[in-house]
């Protein structure tokens, strides 16, 4: 995601680096973010609910939260899946 932004936010700085047109890096850089936008909506969800994390994310966190909340999530918040493992009960 991060490099789409940059791409879009700086195209001319970057297109005179890589020889290209300003409008070709903007381009890209736009259509990177919106492939990962979009993969982070249907591919991001639950193992246990199969809810999506992201649009729960983006609906239910308060403004502007939702990436810090989807990046520190280990426990989904509908059925409770959690991604550690409870120290108390590894074998030895």
């Amino acid at each position: 995601m991060a490099p789409g932004a940059l791409a879009v936010l700086f195209p001319e700085f970057l297109g005179d680096r890589l020889r290209l047109e300003s409008w070709q890096v903007g381009a890209a850089g736009l259509f990177i973010f919106v492939c990962v936008l979009i993969w982070m909506a249907y591919g991001v969800k639950c193992p246990g609910c199969g809810v999506n994390l992201f649009l729960h994310a983006v609906g239910y966190t308060k403004g502007g939260n939702w990436l810090h909340w989807l990046l520190h999530a280990d426990t989904c918040p509908t059925c409770g899946y959690t991604t550690k493992v409870p120290t108390d009960t590894v074998t030895r």
